[in-house]
């Protein structure tokens, strides 16, 4: 059980990694401004 809970929070933790690639340099208007970046954070954040 302690080991899928550390899975769990191993894929959360490669979510925000790579959430933090896709809006690395871009300021929050410009995030507003793109449905590609948008969905691809809201798709990473459902995958678990």
């Amino acid at each position: 059980m302690v080991r899928e809970y550390r899975l769990y929070l191993d894929d959360i933790i490669e979510a925000v990694r790579r959430i933090k690639e896709f809006t690395n340099d871009m300021h929050f208007d410009d995030f507003k401004a793109d449905i590609k970046t948008q969905m691809s954070i809201i798709q990473r954040e459902n995958v678990r």
